[in-house]
């Protein structure tokens, strides 16, 4: 299957190119309905998410200043996963008492607002992508709900105190890039 750029993508998205959507739709869906699916929703709500995360993405393509600095795959997997948070919360029939995921939507919830591209959005995505490879699959596995026996066995890792220890460190460097960043100082105290 070809692939295409980022560019390329945006502006299939905007000009409703069914090889572009079709490409979309084959490297990505899978990925996210599986999210949904671990996390209290069905293949119905995947394909709705999925479809709105489209919808979004379409109306922010047509803006002439919508660029994306991270993988087009990663800013559709943030966007439908926060469309399910958001559902989640809207229909309080989140069962899992997972703070994590509650801090993470509190920082990301204005992602998808009128305005762009968020700075929050900008700031989570600048600092992620300097985290090692394991470490961005071990928080994006414990974000997914991923259990913590299955995360040892996707990893390679001996045990789950290695796991554990790993995603504690991940965060906390995460959290300390992010803390002292000029930006996000600003929103805070600007909030």
């Amino acid at each position: 299957m070809k692939s295409y750029t980022i560019n390329a993508i945006l502006k299939g998205i905007r000009e409703k190119d069914n090889k572009v959507l079709h490409y979309i739709y084959q490297e990505n869906y899978l990925a996210i309905k599986k999210h949904i699916v671990n996390n209290s929703g069905n293949a119905d709500d995947a394909k709705d998410v999925f479809q709105d995360a489209i919808v979004i993405i379409y109306s922010k393509s047509k803006k002439n200043d919508f660029t994306l600095d991270c993988d087009f795959s990663t800013y559709l997997y943030s966007v439908c996963k926060l469309l399910w948070l958001k559902e989640l919360k809207k229909k309080k029939d989140e069962k899992t008492n997972n703070k994590e995921l509650e801090e993470l939507l509190d920082y990301q919830d204005d992602i998808i607002g009128s305005s762009g591209v968020s700075e929050k959005y900008a700031i989570y995505y600048k600092y992620i992508k300097k985290l090692d490879y394991d470490c961005q699959k071990v928080l994006r596995l414990f974000y997914d709900g991923v259990k913590v026996k299955e995360i040892v066995d996707i990893m390679g890792y001996k045990n789950e105190h290695i796991v554990r220890s790993k995603k504690f460190k991940c965060k906390e460097q995460l959290l300390k890039w992010i803390r002292k960043d000029p930006n996000f100082q600003n929103r805070t105290n600007s909030d």
